[in-house]
């Protein structure tokens, strides 16, 4: 099993197939069971204070994500001979582009340097003049997880290319690599809407979770019906979980139901928001 720092946290985020879910190891206990090969993540805070968000670590063996953890917790200090340190040109990259961007956006630009900075201290690149051309090439190339998407990678591409036209305009680096470090051309590909049958699937799921005592699976029957929110009214998942039923207590239909011919359309009950309770696994959709 791992062994937890007071900061820093690792586990196993096992997929549905693991053994380790089938074994009598206890639930709370399985996710730091580091024996099979499913994807080791991380969150917590560095001792300076620095709060880790929860994140994979893009490795499955625990020496290779103590690594990664180590990597975290040390800090490396540039000279006047070295130059500044990746990790020190990121945190005042995006220091200064704080009052420039939305806090969602600088969530993925801190998440994405962070890799990056990872990857080339795996490589034993710390400081921002050891940079090459080959060193963003092998990036761009094996620096994701195997399960990351080619529009993905293209969107983290540009962001360090975007962070590398920042250095080299405040002098960081002496040559202008994002000249020569092509961005990452992805392919997108045509998907298709779901089946009836896959949808019916996709709604018994959660229910089959009954039992568990992490994320969704605490609340299958609110994930379910959050699953149902999206399909019947055509909502994105961030608006679907900010969605207060408070705006609606006055009409049991949505103002704006989406057209549909295959699928009855639902109305929302507002019973128990009509109580002044507005949780969300208080409220159901009703058939109409």
């Amino acid at each position: 099993m791992s062994k937890p720092t007071q900061t820093l946290v690792l586990y196993k985020r096992h997929v549905p197939r693991c053994t380790v879910l089938k074994s009598r190891v206890p639930v709370e206990k399985q996710r730091f069971v580091m024996t099979c090969g499913c994807p080791i993540w991380i969150y917590g805070k560095t001792p300076e204070g620095d709060i880790v968000p929860r994140q994979s670590t893009g490795e499955s063996d625990l020496t290779a994500a103590e690594a990664v953890r180590d990597s975290l917790t040390s800090k490396v200090v540039g000279n006047e001979d070295s130059g500044p340190s990746i990790m020190e040109c990121v945190e005042r990259y995006i220091a200064s582009r704080q009052h420039e961007i939305g806090q969602s956006s600088m969530y993925q630009y801190r998440l994405c340097l962070d890799r990056f900075t990872k990857f080339c201290a795996g490589k034993g690149t710390h400081f921002m003049r050891q940079l090459s051309l080959d060193i963003l090439e092998d990036y761009k190339a094996s620096g994701f997880p195997s399960t990351t998407v080619g529009t993905t990678k293209s969107l983290w591409v540009s962001k360090v290319r975007t962070f590398l036209k920042d250095a080299h305009r405040r002098g960081w680096i002496t040559v202008s690599l994002v000249d020569r470090f092509r961005a990452y051309r992805s392919v997108h590909e045509q998907k298709d809407p779901f089946t009836e049958k896959e949808v019916e699937t996709i709604l018994t799921a959660p229910l089959q979770a009954r039992g568990r005592r992490f994320g969704y699976a605490v609340r299958p029957d609110t994930f379910r019906l959050l699953i149902e929110l999206m399909l019947e009214t055509g909502m994105r998942v961030g608006d679907a979980v900010r969605y207060d039923v408070s705006d609606h207590l006055k009409t049991s239909f949505f103002e704006h139901p989406p057209a549909r011919t295959s699928r009855r359309r639902f109305g929302v009950s507002l019973a128990a928001g009509a109580q002044g309770s507005c949780r969300a696994q208080d409220v159901r959709l009703v058939p109409q």
